[in-house]
């Protein structure tokens, strides 16, 4: 598919599958929210081998090119400029949204979802706003990465994988925006350089 049409029909796919998971998960919170997400995410596994030429199956998705705009191959050194803005704009919407209302509530309901409640904050649609929200920039980012080998199969996405970005989130803090850029750093990159 041309590159702009890939990229709204990811988003919709992603909206969709966000509403199916986030919909029916919004009794968990805490540990079995994580272990829900863990159960889901091996759903999708199974069905992306199953997939077939949509999917590529279990030798997954090859031979697309590097994305090009405005006359310039993003690949290389080009492509790691464009991870870094993808980066950049992600946390500048992240700390934009910290500061208004919507970002008020989420804390409040992160906090305590029954005095957040009792405040008039909708803590349902909110949590479905949070879990959308978080799942299109996890596809804006899926697409990113997808573009970084141009090549994807279905078993980037095991446990090894999504515990060890659960791992990220917890040694550099929870509710924390900086949190996850340090436990991405201590957790990846320090490894790669020891």
């Amino acid at each position: 598919w041309p590159l702009p049409l890939a990229f709204i029909g990811a988003l919709a796919v992603g909206l969709v599958l966000a509403l199916m998971v986030a919909v029916p998960s919004l009794r968990l919170e805490g540990f079995f929210l994580g272990l829900a997400s863990l159960a889901f995410a091996q759903i999708f596994i199974v069905l992306m081998v199953q997939g077939g030429e949509v999917t590529g199956g279990a030798d997954g998705i090859s031979g697309y090119a590097s994305p090009v705009f405005f006359g310039i191959r993003f690949s290389g050194q080009n492509y790691l400029f464009a991870v870094i803005g993808l980066f950049l704009a992600t946390l500048a919407v992240l700390l934009s949204i910290d500061r208004t209302y919507f970002g008020r509530a989420c804390r409040a309901i992160r906090d305590n979802p029954n005095p957040a409640a009792a405040m008039g904050i909708n803590v349902a649609k909110t949590k479905i706003i949070v879990f959308v929200l978080s799942s299109m920039l996890a596809v804006i980012a899926g697409m990113f990465y997808a573009h970084a080998d141009n090549y994807v199969n279905p078993f980037v996405f095991d446990l090894e994988y999504m515990f060890l970005l659960f791992f990220m989130v917890v040694i550099g803090g929870c509710g924390r925006h900086d949190g996850a850029v340090i436990g991405a750093v201590v957790l990846f990159l320090l490894p790669q350089l020891l």
